[in-house]
């Protein structure tokens, strides 16, 4: 809810610029700005729901072509990257954040660790997210190593069922 809240909200912005700029011929300064880190919020957050369904970019070609043991084992060690790259991006970023201390935005008179803050809450939403996707991952590379057959969808039960 929180990325279509900010989609929404970018939206109207780059709305009220273009009516702005083109129709009254007089553009409201602090609307580019805006626009601009509401992105920022827009994918970071997205991002985080991205990581959460395990649908970013990824190269699955290789892995039609190796062993099945392989290709489990090196989606292991892409989930152990990816918890790694997002685990140094949060400590980065709250670096970051404080040195930037109380630098402010351009035009609107906020500070920049707002949308450092977004930054930081999406990375680390991503960093949960990884760890929970690795879980699952591992849980089923167990369920592999135990033959446990989960290639398919249990049947229904034969008779009426209440609780």
């Amino acid at each position: 809810w929180l990325a279509l809240l900010f989609f929404w909200a970018l939206g109207l912005t780059v709305l009220y610029q273009f009516i702005t700029r083109y129709v009254f011929n007089d553009s409201a300064a602090w609307t580019e700005e805006v626009a601009r880190y509401l992105l920022i919020g827009t994918g970071f957050t997205g991002a985080v729901i991205g990581v959460a369904k395990n649908n970013h970019i990824q190269v699955d070609f290789f892995f039609r072509f190796m062993p099945r043991w392989l290709g489990r084992a090196m989606a292991l060690l892409a989930d152990a990257m990816r918890i790694a790259f997002l685990g140094a991006a949060v400590v980065l970023t709250w670096q970051m954040m404080q040195k930037m201390g109380s630098y402010k935005m351009t035009i609107v008179d906020l500070p920049m660790n707002l949308v450092y803050g977004v930054c930081l809450a999406g990375f680390a939403g991503m960093f949960l997210r990884a760890l929970w996707v690795a879980r699952i991952h591992w849980h089923a590379l167990l369920l592999w190593l135990k033959k446990v057959p989960f290639w398919r969808k249990p049947e229904p039960p034969r008779d009426f069922v209440t609780r």
